[in-house]
């Protein structure tokens, strides 16, 4: 029963942070947007790098890898494919995760300095690997455009505060997936 009590809480908690950032997002300007765009993107990266270093204890050096990973795969699934800026949003995330889970179960064994270091290779060589491939924009990286906000939001809707709402977005959902994860069963035993 308390479980449920903290779980409402946390959900309330992170609906009202939502509407705080949808509100703010109506009142700064657009550098502060696009500013806010990186931050939420960040804690990204960083809500992950906690889970696995803070609560796990493992070290980890490879994330940059892994978001170089979902990266390439939104920017080609836009860019090539031509999909939904939501859709390659999902197939990011969709490929980050199964590269992850693949160099999950390959370094498996590895623990301490070895995972550090098997990690840290990895995310040094794929950006130079990354530059070799034409189809990844080569040295240059790939530049496209999302196209305009969604004509339903009206004309004064600019292009950098759909950024921030995608971006802050993304990194609610992931905190409060994370927040859940280590209350649960599951994630005690990273505490453990």
């Amino acid at each position: 029963m308390l479980k449920g009590t903290h779980s409402k809480k946390r959900l309330v908690l992170f609906i009202a942070f939502g509407w705080a950032l949808l509100i703010l997002s109506n009142q700064v300007g657009d550098l502060k947007l696009y500013q806010g765009s990186f931050v939420a993107t960040y804690a990204l990266a960083i809500t992950s790098i906690i889970l696995l270093t803070g609560y796990s204890g493992q070290l980890s050096l490879g994330h940059s890898a892994l978001m170089a990973v979902g990266a390439y795969a939104g920017a080609l699934s836009i860019f090539n494919a031509g999909l939904n800026p939501i859709v390659s949003l999902i197939i990011a995330v969709l490929a980050a995760g199964i590269f992850g889970l693949i160099l999950g179960v390959i370094a498996a064994r590895l623990s301490g300095p070895y995972l550090a270091g098997t990690t840290l290779a990895l995310a040094v060589s794929l950006p130079t690997l990354a530059n070799q491939f034409s189809i990844l924009g080569a040295e240059e990286g790939i530049v496209f455009d999302v196209g305009p906000a969604p004509a339903r939001f009206g004309e004064d809707f600019s292009q950098y505060k759909w950024f921030f709402w995608i971006s802050s977005l993304a990194a609610l959902i992931m905190v409060w997936f994370i927040a859940n994860l280590l209350s649960s069963r599951y994630g005690r035993t990273f505490k453990a």
